[in-house]
């Protein structure tokens, strides 16, 4: 080829790259004409209609960086469009015209031919009249009136539950909330191989290593899931939505299956994916926006109240919730003797039980059944227990225990009556007599010391957290840095034998070798809580520390083993906490701390927290006394 005929295809190849864009540009702006050669959507009307919220809403759209639209849908066959994903006006012209020449096509994308059809007239072609046999049977067995947004409480021992986790559930016309088992739920969550440990599917999860989708089961399968086998409480929220809302929602999840998207665990997961369902049942609304880097689920159903999308709202126990009331209800002999049951079908013959009136003979049998069908689902099931299993309930059956056995246990405050999930603080005191400044953010979530209504006692779980300190002869400095932080310490008793434990990564400061030094630092602890004074708990764990800092003498980087004791006291507006612990460093560094904290709620979301403790290293020390005024929003 000549060097003339090789720059003339070039210059071909440019022109076309400069036209082809123009071309598309000019098509899109095309009235669509029916066969007929009548206009049924004109140019501008395919611009306004493409920009409405009911359009964009069908379509996961949101605005991007720079403010340029795009789509949370990461499956590109989602789209009718090749620019389907960033271009809105086009997917639309793709998807009438779609239905004009493909008419069986509105089978597949329900909604968007719902929504359609209300704004075009398809009355006189084929697509108006086509029939979708699968699509109809799907509703049928669905057979939904109406939607539930489940909330099922934080789960410390799943990293992806930590938060708790939202889904929705879909119940048939005048069913009863106390027996939901026929309704099918519908979960968003990531799409997990086989074979990745825990800390890689975390790691993943926060990264978006995972392809997210939508999933249908039966609820009864989400109830032996979360309150059986997880023993998490589940509160469901019954939302305000038409019979053509519900069916709008239902008609684009049928669009929506097996496709995939983006999933984060701490942004695009679970809950922001179904506040977006809900902006198509409800486009006037906005729910979403307001999540930019983060969706606690918590916060998620926040926003659907605030909404006013909640109509009513139904507690459900679970298994070990309902178990532990009825154990409240008996003393401590009697708590004994409903163990002894559960493990001996003989005991009923026994002195003891014989001695019980007929009332607490009834309270102590119930209790050690419930306490047997409890224990069969942590484990497997043996043909031991289910003989036990059988005899107590054929005991049971013989006593009127109808009264005693429809006693639900009290009803906790609703997770929505809690405080706010993120906090700011300010606050001073003052270290060895020198005054000092704080200030304090945290991203998320609870800490021992918070008003305990609405979460999980005895647990703890932060993200985010950062306290920057002024004192004047230093000015501004890093106080403390927590990436995450996790207590959770459950007492044990006569039926449970739950561990305690506790793990924190992140960066404070420790006085080392008479100086006040900033540390990089990882820790963990586990060991046992037991009940105590003033309806308080004992904590004892054993600890290790991995830390690097520029005081230690001969390495920077050393590692720790020691204990701790702490005592804590949850109230209804005083909670307190009493910590000792001591960690002596392989390179010959013991280090000990006393503190004491306490925090008074002013209102859910004001509190005051005083805190005093004395640091030692070595036979160095420093004395630190302060408090913080502290706002959750």
């Amino acid at each position: 080829m000549g060097l003339p005929v090789f720059f003339a295809c070039l210059l071909r190849f440019k022109l076309i790259c400069f036209l082809l864009p123009l071309y598309v540009a000019v098509a899109a702006a095309t009235d669509i004409k029916a066969e007929s050669g009548d206009v049924l959507l004109s140019a501008e009307a395919e611009k306004q209609l493409s920009s409405q919220r009911e359009w964009l809403s069908l379509l996961h759209y949101h605005n991007a960086a720079f403010g340029r639209s795009k789509t949370y849908v990461d499956d590109l066959e989602f789209f009718v469009a090749a620019t389907g994903a960033e271009d809105a006006a086009a997917e639309l012209a793709a998807t009438v015209e779609l239905f004009l020449q493909q008419p069986e096509s509105r089978c597949r994308y329900p909604a968007r031919y719902n929504w359609l059809s209300s704004q075009l007239d398809f009355s006189t072609y084929p697509v108006s009249s086509t029939a979708c046999p699968d699509y109809e049977e799907w509703l049928g067995t669905v057979d939904a009136s109406s939607i539930v947004l489940v909330f099922a409480a934080s789960y410390l021992n799943s990293p992806s539950s930590m938060y708790g986790h939202t889904f929705l559930r879909f119940d048939p016309a005048d069913m009863s909330e106390d027996s939901p088992l026929l309704s099918y739920a519908l979960n968003f969550g990531a799409a997990v191989g086989g074979g990745d440990a825990s800390l890689l599917y975390a790691w993943r999860g926060i990264a978006g290593g995972y392809p997210g989708q939508f999933a249908a089961s039966a609820y009864m399968e989400k109830l032996k899931e979360y309150s059986r086998l997880e023993n998490r409480d589940l509160w469901e929220y019954r939302l305000a939505l038409t019979p053509a809302q519900v069916e709008q929602v239902l008609a684009h999840i049928w669009e929506l299956e097996k496709v995939t998207f983006d999933y984060y665990f701490f942004d695009e997961n679970c809950s922001f994916r179904l506040l977006e369902l809900l902006e198509v049942a409800r486009p006037d609304i906005d729910l979403t926006s307001g999540f930019g880097l983060w969706a606690i689920p918590l916060d998620t159903v926040r926003v659907v109240e605030q909404a006013g999308l909640v109509e009513r709202v139904y507690y459900r126990p679970s298994n070990q919730t309902q178990v532990s009331f009825n154990i409240s209800k008996l003393d401590k002999p009697q708590q004994k003797q409903a163990l002894e049951l559960s493990a001996d079908i003989a005991v009923l013959d026994s002195a003891d039980f014989q001695n019980l009136d007929e009332l607490t003979q009834n309270q102590v049998a119930y209790t050690a059944y419930k306490y047997l069908r409890y224990e069969a689902n942590e484990e497997a099931r043996g043909d031991d227990v289910a003989t036990r299993s059988y005899d107590l309930l054929r005991y049971i059956a013989s006593r009127n225990l109808g009264e005693l056995q429809n006693q639900p246990p009290p009803r906790p405050v609703d997770p929505l009556q809690g405080h706010r999930t993120m906090m700011a603080a300010v606050g001073g005191g003052a270290e060895d007599g020198k005054w000092y400044s704080d200030i304090e953010w945290r991203l998320s979530y609870h800490d021992l010391l918070d008003l305990q209504d609405g979460y999980p006692k005895d647990t703890s779980l932060n993200m985010g957290r950062l306290v920057l300190r002024y004192r004047e002869s230093d000015g501004l400095q890093l106080q403390r840095l927590d990436v995450v932080e996790i207590t959770s310490t459950p007492p044990r008793d006569t039926f449970y034998k739950p561990l305690a434990w506790q793990t924190s990564v992140g960066v404070d400061r420790q006085w080392t070798n008479g100086d006040d030094e900033l540390a990089v630092q990882g820790n963990g602890g586990v060991g046992l809580s037991y009940r105590s004074l003033f309806d308080g708990r004992i904590v004892a764990m054993l600890r290790a520390r991995a830390e690097y800092n520029d005081g230690f003498r001969d390495s920077k980087y050393d590692v720790s083993g020691g204990g701790s004791l702490m005592y804590v006291r949850q109230g209804q507006r005083v909670n307190t906490t009493l910590l000792f612990e001591s960690l002596h460093f392989i390179g010959g560094t013991d280090r000990q701390l006393i503190e004491f904290q306490q925090q008074y709620a002013l209102t859910n979301n004001q509190g005051l927290r005083l805190t005093v403790k004395r640091s030692i290293d070595e036979s160095d020390g420093y004395n630190e006394a302060g408090f913080s005024y502290r706002v959750y929003f």
